[in-house]
Parts: structure tokens; C-alpha cells; sequence
């Protein structure tokens, strides 16, 4: 989840809004029959919004988020996501636009997927990718390019989701 401050006067109307720039994660330690949130986190910098997470070999969790800062930004937890690393910029390209990573469920080595808009600038959402990556995320390799044939950038591709159909 994510928290932002209101984009319009917060005094309007007598009604004040208040807010700040921050994300968590909403974490089950009994298989759903209870939630809470994690200690949340920011960066002054940008916002870290629409978080996707992945669990590593170590148990670990990997999450990134959707920045306007032309990357994407990471944060790593070693509990459960109640707690995370202070996020740091990720060096995958991303026009602050929402992705998503799946593990990739298979008899071979673990290969993750990931669905993201490969750019930098916030208007070229244009064209949709998918990258695999058997190295926990340090390297990315585009296997396919969904949309986005044309130059045309007023044509938008974003919100992806994945979901894996037998192994």
C-alpha cells in the first residue's frame, strides 16, 4: 500500500487533509485469518508506489516500486515484509508506470518474469515488455514485446499482470 499527500489545497473548504509520501506492505502470519501493516518506509526523493514482490532463495523478499524518478526502486526484507531495507534505485528503466514480477513455476532453474514499460520517459508507456531474469533480478533479458509496434506514444500500455497457465 502506498500513502501520498493530496494534490490540491488541503485547506479547501475547511477540510484538511493530511498525508504523507510513504509505502508499507500488509502482511498475514497465519495464512489470512489475521493482517497488519509493516513499519512503513519512504525516500525523500520520489514515491514508491504499486509494489510488486518476490520471494528470493534465501527467503528473503525482494519488492519494487513505480517511481518518477526514470527507475524503478528496490527494498529487500529478511522478515516476513515487516520490515525493509532503505530503497534504492534499481537501474531498470520505468516512465513512473506500474510492473509486475512472477516466479516462474517449472521442473529448471527459478526464472522470474517481469512485465514493465522498458523506458524512461513518463509519456512513452507505449510499448509493453516482458523480461526473465534466472539470476534473481541482477541481470534482465527482454524475451517479448507485447504492444507498441508504432512510434506512437499517445497510445498507452500499463498495469500489467502475469499469471502462469501450466508449467
Amino acid at each position: 500500500y502506498w500513502e501520498e499527500v493530496p494534490g490540491f489545497n488541503s485547506t479547501r473548504e475547511g477540510c484538511v487533509c493530511k498525508g504523507q509520501r510513504l509505502s508499507g506492505t500488509l502482511v498475514s502470519r497465519n495464512r489470512g485469518a489475521s493482517w497488519e501493516t509493516s513499519l512503513p518506509f519512504f525516500v525523500e526523493e520520489t514515491w514508491l508506489i504499486e509494489g510488486t514482490i518476490i520471494e528470493l532463495r534465501n527467503g528473503s523478499l525482494l519488492q519494487m516500486f513505480r517511481t518518477d524518478k526514470k527507475q524503478l526502486y528496490s527494498a529487500i526484507s529478511s522478515n516476513g515484509g515487516f520490515f525493509w531495507t532503505a530503497p534504492q534505485p534499481y537501474g531498470v528503466p520505468n516512465p513512473n508506470a506500474k510492473v509486475h514480477m512472477l516466479s516462474i513455476q517449472a521442473t529448471g532453474p527459478e526464472v522470474w518474469a517481469l512485465a514493465y514499460n522498458h523506458e524512461s520517459n513518463k509519456l512513452h508507456r507505449h510499448r509493453l515488455y516482458v523480461a526473465m531474469t534466472a539470476d534473481q533480478g541482477k541481470s534482465w533479458h527482454k524475451v517479448a514485446q507485447l504492444t507498441g509496434d508504432s512510434e506512437d506514444t499517445a497510445e498507452m500500455h500499463g498495469y500489467p499482470h502475469m499469471v502462469q497457465d501450466g508449467c
